[in-house]
């Protein structure tokens, strides 16, 4: 064992639970110090490290004195240490430098009992069982993972790389490493000094300083590590996680910031509203400036604010950091005192490297009162004299004010005289006076609605009622929006004819000037807003307006971009009532000025249009853009060979002419021309037209026929046999001149017929014909009949053929045979006859004349017609009936045949038997006909007694045969089911095929299962008396074994007994109380006379299982595998751990751990499931080397070089052939090996070893 010459310091603090005091004395107790608590702080360590134990103890008389720890060393030494007293503490250190604990090795330090003593001598000791492990960590720290922050960095003095390391150590590492980055194309370094967190457990470090380092890929080239117990050393890429960044400059900037959030501060001071919109944004490299747009949402007036790079906070200017920049917005002098809502429309963000970061959306908005002055009527609020004044409004004088007119006093518009007026001449009034009542002459005292007058006054219509009504003026400046959420606000003025105004019911306050307020007010289920004051005249007005909803109106055009037929008319509509508004440019530049839409918008010219449109409250569209491309056709003639037109220069024209396609393109001047047309037939042309960009829709322009009319449906002066329909091209048609005939008419019944016709060019049309549609008439025939005399056609128009030849009419016909008779007159009406000369009878299949018939019959008959018995008889109808029959059959001609014939089909009679009866004996009787008995002979009245079964047959003259089956039997009933000479049955049923049966005398029907346990009888009696007797007995129980379980599978000998029966164990007869000791698999049968079976298996097995296998284990193996009995249990230790899994049906087992320690004992042990134990198989857990290399190898090389681990031996093989013998890899980690020169192609293995590591192998081919 290793022994170790380092520096360990054991503390052990025993703490006491009372402080003793000089001046106290206590009486000794007699009972030594009692432990309450033991812990250590750590269960391992390594050079340099430090475990502490904690001992709390307690003494009633509270005096300590000296105590002793008992320790067992790792090779099994007991050392007892005496403990003193120290500050009322038990103190003792462990100091592996001294001559007491120098030669002690590594390994498990047991602390097994500690006894105290107090100062009356009185001791009590305490069994410990503490220990800890002193590790011999002979390796440094090894990299596990590594972490950065980034992948790209920008080489500036403020940027900086986040790096985390995570490590692999049993010990404690040292607090400083040291990483180098390699730049990959030039070979510069860039060490960086990293600090180890004991709270993450990792190397953490910001590493700052990237400035003057070249731009491009930085690589991780190795890492320095060390640990306290003195292990160091340095480990060289790759490794696991991020392995690079890359430099930036930052000129080469080209990723844009981000919008980081937005938020929208108000503040008011005073009478000043200041609006402050807080932005924060970010980039990988400097954010330049950040500028917002805020739109206003009714006028559509924008405000552009900036902020640049001087006005951030310097900690903010810096690669990747977050800027926040704040914009003030003050409402009477940035936002042109528009009140209403306010919205950030655009946000744009610039990096120092001009990428541009542009968002447009509504992000953010703020509600400003709007300013609201004029309701657009006079409002008479207080008593108020007039004079030499023109008003163009309408007036409101409201309750219990009174307006005085003195002279010239003019009003356009109405007047709604809620108070009182005094007019003393010059009032003119050219709207309608609205009153209660007007009287002439001045009273002291005048009430609501009432007009005084004297002088001379003027009042074009005047409005006298008890109650003035109108609709109430409002003034809302715009419409009323939803907030989204069902409700709206409302700021607006009115009458003020009250101190309180409703608004849906929702009451607000109406101030002295008619102004008013009120947020959140729920929409109506009409979605408006009904407004309503009580009047202090007793009345209610209201006036109802609507509350549009908050999403953007939708500017549409009645035609998309693309190119249309020259005055083709394009209409602008937009969603929620909106206006739209529209700006044109032909062939220019927009002029920048959008007007409203009118409905004469149409195009004759290439024009581009942008448009948008705005809803009552104020909202605005989206702006889009159509652009428009035209081309025109100018009306076709048929009388031309061309067409021609207008339009786009390079617009591709395509023309359909009578399904045959033209094209040409727009020239230069805007002209396109297709000629070599013939457009005499053409009634439209189809025209569309397309550049790279767009196609137009097919256009229909009609051709117009300036040709002579053309007639078609019929020639002049011929005959027609059908219907003709007469259509023509152009002008009118009559017929005889009179009768007006519409192109497509149909001319149906027979006659002659004149058409004329004339169009609006002069041109002049005749036409005449015939129809006849009635065929030629003969005499003689008939179609479809037949004769059996000649014949003699007679015809008197047209054309005939018989049979295909030439016919003249009343030529003499007399031969045999089928005929087709054609007669055509001049209009093509034909006449076809069909007939027959026939001199021959019907033939009649399937009877003979004067035959009896034992079946049904079918008579058939290729012709004619057939009477049977003097009734109509259809050929093929099957005759079932016994009877005589005579059958007549006449053919079309008059020829007839006659056969009678008989159907007999009934069976001869037999009696004295029965079919399918038994009999003892038996007489068949029979009147006619002849019989056979079982193939033989039989004469009608024989006796029939010999037991047997029996066919007779009797058969009559038509061959009708009787057959009957019947059996004569003196034979008792045969019972099936049961074996002779047995008498015992788990189960029987008895079965039987004649007869009747009982058991134990209740009746039994044959075949039911018997199974009930008991003694039975079972009888069967047949019909002739015969009876059959069986006793027999049911046993279901099965015999009982003892000794020994189904499936018990044990190490243990067993003895088998059992209640009744024979026993068979694998197959061999054994007898009662039988010993079974061997191992094996056995199966136990027992069987009773019944039959009834116990079957069981067991096993017997006092084998251990073979001693288990493992596979290499290396201290970064995550599992441990091996082989062991298949379906074992297999126990694995390590680390003072027992961990347990199963082996597979396989034979082989495996178990996820981690076997991080090298140089670490793992055991292994399989447990059958009978108990049994294998001996414990044991693996040693190697370690990994870190570096293993092997360098190119030429066919011209005579060695191989490479990396390796420190004192590691390396051969070279190829195949399983040694080409060089061994060596070691020198101090600085190099190794040469000498080889015969190999071919090009050849595979050379580098095998490296070296006690506690695994074997490494490396393959490279040899090249040239």
């Amino acid at each position: 064992m290793k022994k170790f010459y380092t520096y360990v310091l054991v503390s052990l603090i025993i703490f006491t639970s009372l402080s003793i005091s000089p001046e106290t004395v206590k009486a000794d107790d007699g009972i030594g110090p009692k432990v309450v608590d033991v812990r250590l702080d750590q269960s391992t360590i390594t050079k340099g490290q430090k475990v502490s134990l904690y001992i709390s103890a307690e003494d009633k008389d509270g005096l300590y004195s000296t105590g002793e720890l008992e320790v067992v060393t790792p090779s099994g030494d007991k050392k007892i240490v005496t403990v003193n007293v120290q500050h009322n503490q038990y103190t003792y250190n462990f100091d592996f430098q001294s001559s007491f604990w120098r030669d002690e090795e590594y390994g498990v330090y047991q602390l097994n009992a500690v006894t105290l003593f107090d100062g009356y001598g009185n001791q009590a000791k305490t069994i410990l069982n503490k220990q800890f492990e002193v590790l011999n960590d002979t390796n440094a720290p090894v990299v596990n993972k590594i972490v950065l922050s980034q992948k790209t960095l920008f080489a500036t003095r403020e940027e900086f790389l986040k790096i985390d390391i995570e490590v692999n150590e049993i010990g404690l590492p040292q607090n400083k490493a040291i990483i180098y980055f390699k730049h990959k194309k030039s070979g510069q370094e860039k060490s960086i000094n990293i600090s180890f967190d004991y709270e993450k457990n990792i190397y953490s470090t910001k590493a700052y300083g990237w400035e003057n380092n070249i731009f491009g890929e930085w690589e991780i080239d190795r890492i320095q590590l060390s640990d306290v117990a003195g292990n160091s050393e340095t480990q060289f890429g790759p490794f696991l996680g991020d392995s690079s960044i890359t430099l930036l400059n930052p000129e080469d900037d080209t990723v844009s910031p981000d919008l980081v959030s937005t938020s929208f501060l108000i503040q008011t001071f005073g009478s000043t509203v200041i609006d402050t919109i807080k932005v924060e944004a970010k980039d990988n490299a400097y954010i330049d400036s950040i500028s917002v747009t805020v739109n206003h949402r009714i006028t559509g007036k924008t405000v552009t604010l900036t902020k640049g790079h001087a006005d951030f906070l310097p900690m903010q200017v810096s690669s990747g950091e977050k800027v926040t920049a704040h914009f003030s917005i003050e409402l009477y002098e940035v936002l042109d005192n528009l009140g209403g809502y306010w919205d950030i429309s655009e946000i744009e963000i610039i990096d120092r490297k001009q990428n541009k970061t542009i968002i447009r959306e509504r992000i953010n908005s703020v509600y400003i009162d709007k300013p609201i002055s004029d309701l657009g009527v006079r409002v008479i609020s207080k008593n108020t004299t007039l004079s030499d004044t023109v008003i163009s409004q309408p007036v409101f004088i409201l309750p219990n004010v009174t307006l005085s007119i003195f002279s010239n006093v003019r009003i356009s518009g109405d007047v709604y005289n809620l108070g009182s007026i005094r007019s003393f001449g010059g009032l003119t009034v050219f709207g309608t006076l609205n009153a209660k009542n007007i009287s002439l002459g001045h009273n002291p005292s005048i009430s609501n609605g009432e007009i005084q007058v004297i002088g001379s006054n003027y009042f074009s219509n005047r409005n006298l009622t008890e109650q003035v009504n109108f609709v109430l003026p409002l003034n809302t400046n715009g419409g009323l929006l939803n907030n989204g959420d069902g409700t709206f606000d409302i700021a607006g003025l009115t009458l003020p004819f009250s101190n309180k105004i409703r608004i849906n019911g929702v009451e607000t306050t109406l101030d002295e000037n008619g102004k008013f307020k009120a947020f959140n007010i729920p929409v109506n289920a009409e979605g408006s807003a009904l407004i309503q004051i009580n009047a202090m005249n007793g009345l209610t007005y209201s006036r109802n307006i609507k509350v549009y909803g908050n999403e953007r109106p939708i500017a549409t055009t009645s035609k998309d971009s693309g190119i249309y037929l020259s005055g083709t008319q394009i209409n602008f509509t937009s969603s929620k009532e909106g206006t739209v508004y529209y700006d044109a440019a032909y062939n220019s530049e927009y002029y920048g000025m959008y007007r409203p839409f009118n409905s004469d918008f149409v195009l004759n010219n290439d024009i581009k249009v942008k448009y948008y449109s705005i809803d009552p409250t104020g909202i605005k569209s989206e702006v889009d853009e159509k652009k428009y491309r035209v081309f025109s056709v100018y009306s076709p003639k048929a009388s031309e060979s061309f067409i021609q037109g207008s339009g786009s220069s390079g617009l591709k024209i395509q023309a359909e002419i009578d399904k045959k396609n033209y094209t040409t393109t727009i020239d230069s001047k805007g002209h396109f021309l297709i000629e070599g047309l013939d457009l005499k037939e053409a009634k439209n042309i189809k025209v569309f037209a397309m550049d790279d960009e767009y196609t137009s829709e097919l256009y229909t322009v009609d051709v117009v026929n300036d040709m002579p009319i053309v007639i078609k449906g019929a020639e002049d002066q011929k005959v027609y046999n059908r219907d003709v329909t007469i259509t023509y091209n152009k002008g009118e048609l009559y017929l005889s001149g009179v009768h007006f005939v519409a192109s497509g008419t149909i001319f149906t019944e027979d006659g002659y017929y004149e058409l004329n016709g004339q169009d609006s060019f002069g041109h002049y049309a005749n036409i005449s014909f015939t129809i006849d549609k009635t065929a030629p008439q003969v005499s003689g025939i008939q179609t479809g009949k037949a004769y059996k005399q000649a014949t003699y056609p007679i015809f008197t128009e047209g054309t005939a053929t018989l049979n295909g030849v030439n016919y003249m009419s009343g030529t003499k016909i007399d031969q045999e045979g089928e005929y087709i008779l054609v007669i055509t007159d001049q209009a093509g009406n034909k006449t076809t006859l069909y007939f027959a000369i026939d001199y021959k009878a019907p033939i009649i299949l399937d009877i003979d004349n004067g035959k009896i018939y034992n079946r049904h019959v079918t008579p058939v008959f290729l012709e004619g017609t057939g009477l049977l018995n003097g009734k109509p008889y259809v050929s093929g109808t099957p005759i079932t009936t016994d009877g005589e029959y005579e059958l007549t059959v006449s053919d079309r001609a008059g020829n007839k045949t006659v056969i009678r014939f008989k159907v007999d089909q009934k069976p001869v009679t037999v009696t004295g038997v029965e079919t399918g009866k038994t009999y003892q004996r038996v007489t068949p009787l029979f009147s006619e006909g002849d019989a056979v008995l079982n193939g033989v002979p039989f004469k009608s009245g024989t006796v029939i007694n010999q037991s047997g079964a029996y066919v007779l047959l009797v058969t009559d003259e038509a061959g009708n045969e009787t057959k009957l089956t019947f059996i004569v039997d003196g034979t008792a009933p045969t019972v099936t089911g049961f074996i002779e000479g047995i008498h015992n049955y788990q189960e029987v049923s008895p079965t039987f095929t004649e007869g009747t049966g009982t058991l134990n005398g209740k009746p039994f029907v044959s075949g039911t299962k018997v199974m009930q346990e008991g003694k039975y009888v079972l009888r069967v009696t047949d019909q002739i008396g015969n009876e059959t007797v069986i006793p027999f007995t049911i046993d279901r129980t099965a015999p009982i074994v003892t000794g020994v379980k189904s499936k018990q599978l044990t190490n243990q000998s067993v003895v088998i007994q059992y209640n009744e029966g024979t026993a068979m164990l694998n197959g061999k007869r054994i007898l009662n109380n039988w010993s079974v000791s061997t191992s094996g698999n056995y199966t136990l049968r027992v069987a009773d006379q019944a039959g009834n079976l116990t079957v069981l298996t067991f096993t017997i097995d006092k084998v251990a299982p073979s001693k288990p296998s493992i596979s290499t284990l290396t201290n970064k193996s995550t599992k441990v595998t091996g082989k062991a009995e298949k379906g074992s249990m297999v126990s694995i230790t390590y680390n003072g751990r027992t961990y347990t899994t199963k082996a597979s049906t396989a034979g082989t087992y495996s178990y996820s751990l981690k076997t991080t320690k090298a140089g670490a004992t793992l055991t292994v042990r399989a447990k059958d499931a009978a108990g049994n134990l294998s001996t414990t198989a044991s693996s040693k857990v190697l370690n990994t080397f870190a570096t293993f290399t092997v360098n190119t190898v030429k066919s011209s090389a005579t060695s191989v070089t490479g990396k390796g681990n420190k004192a590691a031996t390396v051969q070279a093989f190829v195949g399983t052939k040694a080409i060089s013998k061994t060596a070691k890899v020198d101090s600085k980690g190099n190794y040469k090996l000498t080889i015969p020169r190999q071919k090009a192609g050849a595979t050379v293995t580098v095998k490296m070893t070296q006690t506690g590591y695994q074997e490494l192998k490396k393959m490279t081919k040899v090249i040239k």
